[in-house]
């Protein structure tokens, strides 16, 4: 055969039951109805059965050697009796769990092919030939009526002929079958062929009914075909959740944990299946809860999930809490999204402010600091945020202010402002006064703006006559008189 027809279908594999085979009844020794048994060899993973008729591509490895790829081979019977046909109870199952099966040794992939399966039920043979096409073959079944009658009494009733060639197919014994009736439930023979297939054992029924557990056949056989473990089982019922056999299944296919769920019950949420599967969605950890509980919020679920949505934190709700703000979630959200921090409402606090979530935004707003609110205090000025604001737009200096009211000028802002946009300093006044001038800021202001400076006045100054006005002042710098002419025309200071 060439390379270029190495990659093909394996089809369909038709086979016909040997006509030969006899049905077996109360006094018979088999089976005589006439059967056929449709075989695919399908393709599919490690852990499930694959889709039905996903029959597989590549029949023969590179070399052109017949082999099963790796595990990747199934099993498919169906079986065609009295004009009807029927899958067999348990599905797929895989080629290789079956040590019978023998593969073609040579490059010629239309060689005979085996397989055999055996359990003291009885015996099931294939052989067949392959070519490009497929295969085709016969099937030889041998049952054991001794084993069947066994199975018959201990149920009380004829196993169906699928059931029994099923049972073969899978090497389950008719001891292993007839322990499940003393189990503990109420089970027929197609019940407990499908819990031997899941691997589901009577004593595992009989643990788990010492345990508390109360499941029907029915139940058991869901847990064992969808593939619920024993010690899983176990475990939720530790963890003090008695649940159906419907709800494993939930908690199984949802890779639910029992330890977690009791987790959550230890700090407080008495939860249910849909809750732990609403956690796990939304990866929700109780030491979460036990952090926010550390710090005075107990929260529900949704507000769990709420925090964590929008990364809050436990550790920054008890700094607001040691900074004095008792604070609620919406609360700390909103600080979190403007990045306000306790450093800052402590600092005011300090400052002698004790400022509400709206005014510590607005001071960060408006970049005022503690230490200029402080500095104006100090210079005798208990100013609130309002006033910090216009000082600060200003460019007003709390030392200014100490300078203006060392030499005896009492301010309000507007004054210190007008002083400022006028160009007048504390200094200067200051001169003026030990000239013996007790001047007003509008005086000031005049002297500055005809340029009648401090030392002008101070020229004229003498303690034995009167001190001359600022009209006088601005007078004699207009006409340029001298101090020594002045003193010739100063008059005596008048008694009293």
């Amino acid at each position: 055969m060439s390379k270029t027809r190495a990659w093909v279908m394996w089809g369909l594999v038709i086979i016909t039951l040997l006509s030969g085979c006899r049905t077996r009844s109360r006094n018979a020794s088999g089976y005589s109805n006439q059967l056929s048994i449709k075989i695919d060899l399908l393709e599919g993973d490690d852990a499930s059965a694959p889709a039905q008729n996903s029959v597989i591509e590549r029949p023969w490895s590179s070399d052109h050697k017949w082999r099963p790829k790796r595990s990747h081979m199934w099993l498919n019977l169906q079986v065609m009796s009295e004009n009807k046909s029927r899958h067999l109870p348990h599905g797929s199952f895989r080629v290789e769990e079956h040590a019978g099966m023998v593969w073609p040794k040579s490059d010629q992939p239309d060689e005979p092919i085996y397989l055999s399966f055996e359990s003291d039920l009885g015996t099931v043979q294939f052989s067949g030939e392959t070519d490009e096409t497929g295969a085709s073959g016969q099937v030889q079944v041998d049952v054991n009526s001794k084993q069947i009658s066994l199975l018959e009494e201990a149920f009380d009733e004829e196993p169906p002929l699928e059931l029994v060639l099923s049972l073969i197919c899978r090497r389950v014994d008719a001891t292993e079958l007839i322990e499940y009736v003393d189990c503990g439930i109420k089970i027929d023979i197609t019940q407990a062929g499908k819990l031997a297939h899941h691997d589901f054992s009577a004593d595992d029924i009989r643990e788990l009914i010492r345990t508390g557990h109360t499941f029907k056949a029915k139940g058991y056989i869901e847990l064992a075909r969808h593939h619920v473990p024993y010690d899983y089982i176990i475990t939720w019922k530790k963890q003090g959740y008695t649940l159906t056999a419907d709800q494993l299944v939930y908690a199984k296919q949802r890779n639910l944990d029992a330890d977690m769920a009791r987790q959550w019950k230890d700090v407080g949420h008495d939860v249910d299946l849909e809750k732990v599967y609403w956690i796990k969605g939304r990866n929700l950890k109780p030491a979460s809860a036990v952090e926010w509980k550390q710090a005075k919020y107990d929260l529900t679920l949704e507000e769990l999930y709420w925090v964590k949505s929008r990364n809050l934190d436990p550790d920054s709700a008890i700094d607001w809490a040691q900074a004095g703000y008792d604070l609620d979630l919406d609360e700390l959200y909103w600080v979190k999204s403007r990045n306000l921090d306790t450093v800052s409402a402590v600092a005011w606090k300090k400052a002698g402010y004790t400022l509400n979530l709206e005014q510590l935004y607005r001071v960060k707003g408006r970049s005022l600091d503690t230490a200029s609110a402080v500095a104006w205090k100090k210079a005798g000025y208990a100013l609130d945020l309002d006033q910090l604001y216009w000082v600060k737009g200003r460019n007003l200096r709390p030392k200014t202010a100490r300078a203006w009211s060392q030499i005896g000028y009492d301010l309000d802002l507007e004054q210190l402002y007008k002083t400022q946009s006028r160009n007048l300093s504390p200094g200067e006044a200051g001169e003026w006064k030990k000239a013996n001038y007790n001047l007003s800021l509008e005086d000031l202001y005049d002297l500055k703006r005809y340029n009648v400076s401090s030392d002008y006045g101070a020229a004229f100054s003498n303690p034995s006559f009167e001190p001359l006005t600022v009209d006088e002042l601005i007078k004699l710098k207009q006409s340029n008189i001298s101090a020594e002419t002045l003193k010739k025309l100063r008059r005596p200071k008048q008694p009293g």
